[in-house]
């Protein structure tokens, strides 16, 4: 029995091999700053307050930005905020409408309609981020519905996000 971790790691570097080159294809080239050879990705998920109140402005201060991973219903009282942070240089990137952590009751298709496409729609009418954007999955679920065993739950759910983002992070959850 593998556990969430192994799940998680081995899911990461399909997802890397599989999509790193129409990420090369799909980006420009970028130079890295001072011949750097490497990075750190900072991301935070949920769209909670502590993330504009404090996070932002710690990042800002040593020069860094991040990418926040929003959810509709958190954030939606404070979009002009979050705008304001993206213009900032920030990134913004779906965590759906609702951060759904049960995902057993969604098929694909009723987790794109319900979940998926109309916080695209919320973020594509708010903010610059290009689509395809970033995906972090909520609660670092990776099984969607319930039909067939672990492997084919997971891969409908790798299936649909392929098709929808650039790429998926996930975290190695409670």
């Amino acid at each position: 029995m593998i556990n969430r971790r192994v799940l998680g790691l081995n899911l990461g570097a399909l997802s890397l091999a599989l999509v790193a080159p129409q990420v090369a294809q799909a980006r420009k080239p970028w130079p890295w700053p001072n011949g750097r050879q490497a990075a750190v990705s900072l991301t935070y998920d949920d769209g909670l307050n502590g993330q504009l109140d404090i996070g932002a402005g710690q990042l800002e201060a040593h020069g860094f930005r991040g990418t926040f991973f929003l959810t509709e219903e958190n954030m939606e009282a404070r979009l002009d905020d979050w705008v304001a942070l993206e213009r900032r240089g920030h990134e913004i990137g779906d965590h759906t409408m609702t951060h759904p952590c049960e995902l057993r009751p969604y098929t694909p298709a009723s987790f794109s309609k319900k979940q998926l496409k109309p916080m695209e729609s919320f973020l594509d009418a708010h903010f610059q981020t290009p689509q395809p954007r970033l995906y972090a999955y909520p609660c670092g679920a990776t099984e969607l519905g319930r039909k067939g065993g672990v492997n084919r739950r997971q891969s409908s759910y790798v299936g649909l996000l392929r098709r929808n983002f650039l790429s998926a992070r996930i975290v190695d959850g409670g």
